[in-house]
C-alpha cells in the first residue's frame, strides 16, 4: 500500500510537447517584442529624418517670418549669397574652409551701399565625424561619399529637391517596405521658387530728386536699379541686379523733391533680403555710373519677403547737385 502511495506522489515531469509549446511561445513574445523594437527604430529614424529635412530647408531660405524687435530676420543661403546652393556641402564648409571654394565669398558688408552678403555658416549644425568631416546624413545614417552625405540633391533651380534613400539607402524604390521607399517622392522639392524668390515686375518706384544748383541738370539717361547679392557681392554692374525701364531726366535748378516715376522691366525673379535701391547714368552705356550725389547715405534700402505682396511703389530722395 505505501509503495502504491509513493507512486501517486512522485513530481510529473513536463512532456516533450510541453516544453516544445512553452519554446514556441516564448519565441512568439520575443519575435513580438523584436518587431515593436524595430519599429519604433524605424518609425525613429523615419521622422529624423523629416527633421533633418525641415533644416535643411531652414538652412537654404531662412526664417523670413521671424522677427526680432520688430523686424524681420534675414538669414539663410540664398540671403546672404544670392542663388541656391550648389550641393549640402555648401551649407556646412566652416569658415575656415571658405578660401578653398572660389565660389564662397566670405561675408561683409558693402562701404559702397550698406549691404551685407556673402558665406556665414555653417547653416546646418553637425560635429565633425571621425574622420574630421562634417556630413548631414539623413536619419538611417547614409553615408554618401560625396558632397551630398548620401542625400540625392537636384539645385539646377528654380526649386530645390532633397530626397532621402530610405532605410535600404538604395535609389529608386518605390515599392516595399514603407521605410525602404525614397521620400519624400521624386518630384515633391524641398524648397519652391516662391520660397525665396520675390517678382518685381511692372513694380513702380518714384525718385523725388534734389538739385541744388541754380542751373538745370543735363539731360540724363537714368534708371533705378535694384542690388541683391551674386555669388555673395553687391556690385553696381554685377549680374546681381534688376532695372527699370530708362527715362530721360533733367532736373529744375534748385528743385526739392522733384518726382520722376520708373518701371520695373518683366525680370527674373529676386532673391529675398535686404537689397539697394540706386539711381544710375546710363548716358555713356555701356559704362555705368551712379547719378549724383555719394552712397551709401543715398542708397535706399528695402527688405523684399517672399510670399509677402510686393507695394506697388517705392520711393526714395535722391540728389544730383
Amino acid at each position: 500500500m505505501r509503495a502504491s502511495s509513493s507512486r501517486f506522489n512522485r513530481p510529473r515531469s513536463f512532456t516533450l510537447i510541453e516544453l516544445l509549446l512553452v519554446v514556441f511561445i516564448l519565441a512568439a513574445v520575443a519575435a513580438t517584442a523584436i518587431s515593436v523594437v524595430d519599429h519604433e527604430d524605424q518609425q525613429f529614424r523615419f521622422q529624423e529624418t523629416q527633421r533633418r529635412l525641415a533644416a535643411i530647408r531652414t538652412a537654404v531660405v531662412g526664417r523670413p517670418q521671424q522677427v526680432l524687435h520688430g523686424q524681420p530676420q534675414v538669414s539663410g543661403f540664398v540671403a546672404d549669397m544670392g542663388r541656391l546652393p550648389k550641393d549640402l556641402q555648401e551649407l556646412l564648409d566652416p569658415k575656415a574652409e571658405i578660401g578653398t571654394d572660389p565660389d564662397l565669398k566670405p561675408y561683409g558688408v558693402s562701404a559702397e551701399f550698406g549691404l551685407g552678403a556673402g558665406w556665414r555658416g555653417p547653416y546646418l549644425q553637425v560635429m565633425p565625424d571621425l574622420s574630421g568631416e562634417r556630413r548631414y546624413r539623413d536619419g538611417w545614417g547614409s553615408a554618401g561619399s560625396g558632397r551630398n552625405s548620401g542625400w540625392e540633391v537636384d539645385s539646377t533651380g528654380p526649386d530645390f529637391f532633397v530626397q532621402s534613400y530610405g532605410a535600404d539607402s538604395a535609389p529608386g524604390a518605390t515599392t516595399g517596405g514603407v521605410y525602404e521607399v525614397d521620400y519624400p517622392p521624386a518630384g515633391t522639392p524641398l524648397v519652391k521658387e516662391t520660397d525665396y524668390l520675390v517678382d518685381l515686375s511692372k513694380r513702380f518706384v518714384t525718385v523725388y530728386f534734389s538739385n541744388t544748383s541754380p542751373i538745370a541738370t543735363a539731360s540724363t539717361t537714368a534708371a533705378v536699379r535694384l542690388l541683391f547679392p551674386h555669388e555673395g557681392e553687391i556690385s553696381l554692374t554685377g549680374p546681381g541686379h534688376v532695372e527699370t525701364d530708362p527715362r530721360q531726366v533733367d532736373v529744375p535748378p534748385d528743385a526739392t523733391n522733384y518726382p520722376v516715376r520708373f518701371q520695373f522691366k518683366v525680370a527674373d525673379p529676386v532673391p529675398w533680403g535686404l537689397r539697394a535701391l540706386v539711381v544710375c547714368d546710363l548716358s555713356g552705356s555701356p559704362s555705368i555710373s551712379l547719378w549724383g550725389a555719394q552712397v551709401p547715405t543715398q542708397a535706399k534700402q528695402v527688405l523684399l519677403l517672399p510670399r509677402v505682396e510686393v507695394p506697388a511703389d517705392f520711393d526714395f530722395h535722391w540728389s544730383v547737385p
